[in-house]
């Protein structure tokens, strides 16, 4: 890949020694394939507008303008800096950090093999990950009847529109998932409408 890269930029390296060569690289290089670039410009596309777009993209432009500005002279500090360590304790420390993974990941295993051994159940991986948000809902969304089983007063009051919230019971007061209103038609959770509609 780097033997690539070079061959690539000896070929370029005269083109951008020219009058107008630098401007000339810079539009070529636009072209390139750059997954950050293209993050940006979709952001950009749905942002709302052009003026929105134009906003997004300046400042993706600044915010990397600026990176690419310092990244020489950081990148300068911190040749200095490993060069430095690597005289003095560089070594050691990365040493020190391959001891402290390995002995984590032994007491991990060992610890997993010990609780098995003990009779503990083994948690599954899901058990850490935070359970998935139930998906949204709306006003007047058609809802299953174990969602309605599984949601409160509350949440049931949200999918009624406004104007029948008042004329809801209740859970507990609801025969198949619906509820009458002032004139007799029956609202349906698992419908989102009207009983005869």
């Amino acid at each position: 890949m780097e033997a690539t890269g070079r061959s690539v930029w000896s070929t370029v390296r005269p083109m951008a020694q020219r009058r107008g060569g630098l401007l000339a690289t810079g539009a070529l290089w636009a072209f390139m394939p750059c997954g950050l670039l293209y993050s940006a410009l979709l952001v950009a596309s749905l942002s709302g507008g052009p003026v929105e777009g134009a906003v997004s993209m300046a400042l993706f432009a600044i915010g990397s303008g600026i990176s690419l500005g310092l990244a020489p002279a950081a990148l300068q500090r911190l040749q200095a800096l490993g060069n430095r360590l690597r005289k003095e304790s560089g070594t050691r420390i990365a040493g020190a950090l391959l001891a402290l993974t390995a002995a984590w990941a032994l007491w991990m295993d060992v610890s997993h093999r010990v609780l098995a051994g003990a009779g503990w159940p083994e948690r599954p991986a899901c058990a850490i990950v935070a359970p998935m948000e139930q998906r949204r809902r709306r006003v007047g969304q058609p809802i299953t009847p174990e969602e309605f089983e599984e949601l409160t007063d509350e949440q049931l009051e949200r999918l009624v529109p406004r104007a029948y919230r008042e004329y809801f019971p209740g859970k507990d007061f609801c025969a198949d998932g619906h509820f009458y209103l002032h004139d007799g038609t029956a609202r349906s959770f698992f419908r989102g409408g009207f009983l005869d509609e």
